[in-house]
């Protein structure tokens, strides 16, 4: 989860006049030999706006400023907790008409969207203060930055006039931990690749370990995104249990090394993928669900006296520069979202559930989960681990409401350490 944080660097705020002052607006999508052949004039000043591009210039003994000594703790502050309010633009503006079989589609976006919010706001508001401390100072930024500034001045121009920024939101790619031998690495996919080499390995699960064999009355206990190598003594502990139990990853696979395998086999867990739920009847209605929430949705956006009014800091509006990355990801995120409530709605008209178990309610298969499992009456139990922070601060209570500690649409909590994890009992 996005936190705040000011870099700290050994360059701090340069002496510099402000008579024809150039400011050069740096990130790492900019390019060094073009920066350096821009700096013709001798009372130029450089502002970085990432570790990476601060890194580049201190190797390349250029002197400049960081963004963060603009921003003070206040500052700080205030981004953090405006950028939780933000997210919840949904309740504020037609939320009825975000609801998909009682799923608010606003909801599902917000922990991603809120990934973009923290550093963009973080930027906008340097840019503000930047701007107000050299108001006659002519301005070259990066793509990303030039979109901030020409809301804020006319003196600017962009410093890579050619290059071009490439739209990528945080969930679009899935980044896999590797380890061959001692050499431990990362391998970063696309999520549609991702999904692809997930759907081929859940064949082989579906044939292994789906649920198929389960008598149509029989009740079971659903476990949701749980990762069997991680709670290990948890599937360990299903094996002595009497109670059916199926567990339903759409996140990550449920299954990926010999060790997943065996964790899973020993638990006599039953594993339910998309291969056990998807038949015409399930296209046909992800096809129809998405007509008709598009057709909401479009309604909804019409309103730009409203967006551009909450989507403010500071009061300085900032709808204009995120309204076209905003559509965006709402519409790739509810199409999404459509498919993965019927299939979740599908998993509900299949089997029977006694309860359900979730160690989180922000999650998206966690969200739709315990809405769905709501109507049709079903026990929610939130395990929860602890707090992630505990001082009792405003900023901490934000925090940790955020990020799910709280339970809010769970019927039980049940604290628990990772070595004394049990099943809850069936009614």
């Amino acid at each position: 989860m996005w936190h705040l944080t000011i870099m700290i660097g050994k360059n701090t705020m340069l002496n510099k006049s402000t008579d024809n002052l150039k400011i050069f607006l740096f990130d790492s999508s900019c390019d060094l030999k073009e920066l350096q052949q821009s700096m013709e004039n001798k009372n130029s000043l450089v502002i970085t706006f990432d570790y990476e591009s601060h890194k580049l210039l201190n190797e390349n003994n250029i002197n400049h400023e960081i963004s963060d000594i603009y921003l003070n703790r206040l500052d700080l502050e205030t981004i953090q907790k405006k950028s939780y309010e933000l997210v919840e633009w949904f309740k504020k503006e037609k939320s009825n008409e975000l609801e998909y079989k009682g799923i608010n589609i606003g909801s599902i976006m917000r922990v991603e969207f809120n990934y973009f919010l923290v550093p963009f706001l973080k930027n906008f508001v340097s840019i503000i203060k930047i701007c107000q401390t050299n108001d006659t100072a002519e301005f070259v930024a990066s793509i990303s930055l030039y979109e901030i500034l020409k809301t804020l001045t006319n003196n600017v121009k962009k410093l890579n006039e050619n290059s071009v920024t490439k739209e990528e939101f945080y969930y679009d790619s899935v980044t896999i931990p590797l380890k061959i031998k001692n050499h431990s690495f990362s391998l970063k996919l696309s999520k549609s690749k991702f999904l692809k080499l997930k759907n081929i390995s859940e064949k082989s699960i579906h044939l292994l370990f789906g649920p198929t064999n389960l008598h149509m009355n029989e009740k079971s206990i659903l476990l949701v995104e749980f990762d069997p190598v991680k709670y290990r003594q948890f599937f360990s502990s299903m094996s002595k249990s009497m109670s059916n139990v199926i567990l339903y990853n759409r996140r990550r696979p449920a299954i990926w090394n010999s060790n997943s395998y065996t964790i899973i086999k020993k638990s006599n867990c039953k594993i339910a993928t998309l291969n056990d739920l998807a038949d015409k009847n399930l296209e046909r209605n992800v096809k129809d669900g998405e007509s008709l929430v598009e057709e909401k949705i479009s309604s909804v956006l019409l309103n730009t006296v409203f967006f551009k009014s909450f989507f403010s800091i500071y009061n300085y509006s900032f709808w204009q520069i995120i309204e076209k990355k905003f559509k965006n990801l709402l519409k790739k995120r509810f199409l999404e979202a459509i498919k993965e409530i019927e299939i979740t709605n599908k998993l509900f008209e299949k089997y029977i559930f006694s309860s359900i178990v979730v160690m989180s309610e922000i999650g998206t298969t966690e969200q739709i989960v315990v809405k769905l499992a709501k109507k049709h009456l079903i026990p929610v139990v939130l395990l929860q681990f602890g707090m992630n922070f505990d001082d009792e601060t405003e900023g901490t209570n934000n925090m940790n409401k955020f990020q799910g500690v709280f339970p809010v649409d769970s019927d039980e909590v049940i604290a628990v350490s990772y070595t004394h994890l049990t099943l809850p009992t069936t009614p």
